[in-house]
């Protein structure tokens, strides 16, 4: 194969000419000779650039210094030998590249990235520019003849994503030339024969030493990498893996050899003959070390399985991983489309706002924007709703940027005008994107409010009936100046750990409260009603002294439950939530867990909120660790229990234990599930390095009695802990109200 390249850079409006099929007039497909029946080699040939605009962001590199790199990707892995022109005094080649890389044995999802480099005064190689498409177009052709790619200004490529930036005004773009042919070469898909081989499927065929290898390959968590021996023995047992342990696909996948073309075809067979997973099981294959179609595929053909609710669950993940397909028509875009037009209100509403929030990435953004708009286009009678939605969340965020510049005295007189003349504006029946199932009727401005914070976060009264005097409102907070996606992310693991306990018979009264994230610095929060924070209960109690205490929070559970039966189901309540709250926070690495950070709500439910850090990430005042206990466990907390002889506490003890223990047999979907937000640039997950901390948590060198034990040894180490305490007094001085 020959590939001829080029690059100008023009003001000019007219249409960049769409990559074509030889032969392929008017968009008809014709029949084509197959890739596997062509002889061509990739041979890339006169590779030449040219800017013609002087303009260009060229000001600190030397243009004596400047080269064309071509690379060639399968997912994330470097498939085949990069490319590169020779340094040019000016970006003006004329030059052939050649591999000796047979075109035929490249996989149908690999993808070209051309970058532009130059260097800097130091010497540094300094990219320009860098674009991306599929080796084969989306109907399984190989683009031929001439056609332009544009080049995103900047930064390094990134070769797990799929797609390249929009146009941009002043614009760089690649002439590309690829060779024509008389038929059109075609991926052969549809055409692959079986490969019938004799392979071990019962465990008594398999040798001794190569089962007990298997087992130990197979008893390895997500995140660790097989090794080329691993590899080549789940290969050749992949028959008995779909036969007796078909949980394994990823492994069985990860060990193809995808530049073998009978290796390939070994591997759609086998998937096409796989049972399928349950829905979290399949989830891994939908991350960027799967970029085979056919796998994707049957990934979401799992999926389907799933309930809505579950769905809705994995949506911060999915809506991640749709950046690793190839092509914006997809498997997993068209299925979460049509789901999201199967329930408007339950995934619908909640696809469009995780869509809507990536919109700001520019690599992304015009896949999102498609299918956003493709779910409009499909909702005509919800479409106005969802539309006043936008227009309320763009106010909010407004008012809320507006008002953190102002004076503490005025800000809230400034809110209420401000609120008055969104009312007006508002139709007299409309939703939010916390719960787009309550129907909301106005908001009752005179409760409003601006919480006490240097950004400002509002306090938003809706009314859901159409008298204001009747009591019944929906509260949200709307916060602007932080990433909400890492509340969502936490709160989603806490939503599955209580749907594991649920499922093993524990009800343990979790409060999940809702997070909908409306921009990349801006979300809205559900208000939990009838609750409080620890910090206000022990302040009123006795000050800020209130935190060495172990009265203020029972008294306060017995002040709001004076019937003795109603008492008892509130200390049944938090002994329970709290059990809950201890494993879910620990699991996750909570920090910042102050007594402002700890509510509980009348009837005796406890619950965290604001997980700015996770992971392990600790906050220290100085050397002094704020988060020095593995969990908030205080006195204060046991003499709700009775005392730490008592039955409660004791009961306690055995919930919470058993609470771990389910939760770790769990372990690998957690670890999935952090893996793929890898790519949401949330600060404190960027890199594998940062999930280690779950793998640490679920102590996974342990059997399940150790691992029990160790839960329990940090229960008694939470409690003997006394700077939860101290952090909390240190936290009541400086917030007297």
């Amino acid at each position: 194969m020959t590939l001829q390249l080029g690059t100008r850079s023009s003001l000019s409006l007219r249409p960049i000419t769409p990559r074509s099929n030889a032969g392929n007039e008017a968009g008809t497909l014709q029949r084509g000779q197959s890739l596997y029946d062509s002889t061509n080699s990739i041979r890339k040939g006169l590779l030449g650039v040219k800017i013609l605009e002087p303009s260009l962001p060229l000001d600190n590199i030397r243009l004596p210094d400047m080269w064309i790199e071509v690379n060639f990707y399968f997912g994330g892995v470097e498939i085949a030998p990069s490319l590169r022109t020779r340094k040019s005094m000016y970006p003006k080649w004329k030059q052939w590249l050649r591999s000796n890389t047979p075109l035929n044995t490249l996989p149908k999802e690999t993808r070209i990235y051309i970058t532009l480099y130059g260097t800097d005064p130091n010497g540094q190689a300094v990219s320009l520019g860098w674009t991306v498409w599929p080796l084969f177009n989306w109907n399984g052709y190989l683009p031929m003849g001439k056609f332009q790619e544009e080049l995103r200004r900047g930064g390094k490529l990134n070769p797990l994503i799929a797609t390249a930036a929009p146009p941009e005004e002043n614009k760089m773009v690649i002439n590309v030339k690829m060779p024509s042919s008389p038929l059109p070469v075609a991926f052969p898909e549809g055409i692959r024969q079986r490969v019938a081989r004799n392979y071990p499927t019962d465990i008594n065929q398999i040798r001794e030493d190569d089962r007990a290898l298997l087992e130990k390959v197979f008893e390895n968590d997500p995140l660790t990498a097989l090794n080329k021996d691993e590899k080549k023995l789940v290969w050749k047992f992949r028959r008995y893996c779909l036969e007796n342990s078909p949980q394994n696909l990823p492994k069985v996948m990860l060990s193809v050899q995808w530049r073998k073309p009978e290796c390939l075809k070994d591997a759609h067979d086998l998937i096409q003959q796989w049972p399928l997973l349950k829905p979290h099981e399949s989830l891994e294959l939908l991350e960027s070390s799967f970029p085979d179609n056919l796998v994707r595929a049957f990934a979401i053909q799992c999926l389907e399985k799933a309930t809505d609710q579950e769905l809705v669950r994995y949506l911060p993940q999915l809506v991640q991983v749709l950046k690793y397909e190839n092509y914006h028509l997809g498997p997993l875009s068209t299925f979460l489309v049509r789901r999201a037009l199967d329930n408007v209100l339950i995934v619908g509403v909640n696809l469009f706002w995780h869509l809507y929030t990536e919109l700001h990435n520019p690599e992304i953004r015009m896949r999102y924007s498609l299918m956003i708009e493709a779910f409009l286009a499909g909702i005509v009678d919800y479409r106005s709703n969802l539309l006043v939605q936008v227009k309320m969340v763009k106010f909010f965020e407004e008012t809320s940027k507006f008002l953190q510049g102002q004076n503490l005295a005025i800000r809230r007189k400034l809110l209420i005008s401000k609120m008055k003349n969104l009312v007006d504006d508002l139709p007299p029946v409309f939703s939010s994107p916390i719960d787009p199932t309550i129907t909301l009727r106005g908001i009752n401005v005179e409760k409003c409010k601006i919480m006490d914070s240097n950004a400002a976060p509002l306090w938003i009264e809706f009314l859901t009936k159409e008298d204001p005097d009747v009591e019944d409102i929906f509260p949200v907070l709307v916060k602007c100046g932080d990433d909400p996606r890492q509340d969502i992310l936490t709160l989603e693991m806490f939503s599955i750990m209580d749907h594991l306990w649920r499922s093993e018979g524990m009800e343990l009264g979790m409060t999940i409260y809702k997070v909908v994230a409306t921009g990349p610095t801006s979300g809205m929060v559900e208000i939990v009603r009838n609750s409080t924070t620890t910090a206000k209960i022990q302040k009123e109690f006795s000050g800020a002294a209130g935190a060495f205490s172990k009265k203020p929070l029972k008294t306060w559970l017995e002040n709001n439950n004076t019937d003795r039966n109603c008492l008892a189901e509130a200390i049944d309540n938090f002994t329970r939530s709290c059990a809950a709250s201890c494993v879910a926070t620990h699991v996750i690495g909570i920090g910042d867990r102050h007594n402002d950070n700890v509510m509980v709500t009348k009837t005796g439910h406890l619950f965290h909120i604001d997980f700015g850090h996770f992971l392990g990430n600790v906050l220290k005042f100085g050397t002094f660790n704020r988060d020095a206990a593995p969990f908030v466990l205080t006195p204060e907390f046991v003499f709700v229990m009775g005392d730490e002889t008592g039955k409660d506490y004791m009961r306690f003890r055995e919930i919470s234990s058993k609470a771990y223990v389910i939760v770790r047999k769990f372990y690998r979907i957690f670890l999935i599930l952090f893996h793929m937000m890898l790519s949401t640039g949330i600060p404190q997950l960027r890199s594998v390095e940062d999930i280690e901390y779950l793998r640490a948590v679920f102590n996974l060198d342990c059997n399940e009695e150790a691992a029990e034990e160790k839960w329990k040894m940090l229960i008694d180490e939470s409690l003997r802990t006394k700077t939860t305490q101290i952090n909390n007094f240190i936290h009541n001085i400086a917030h007297p109200s």
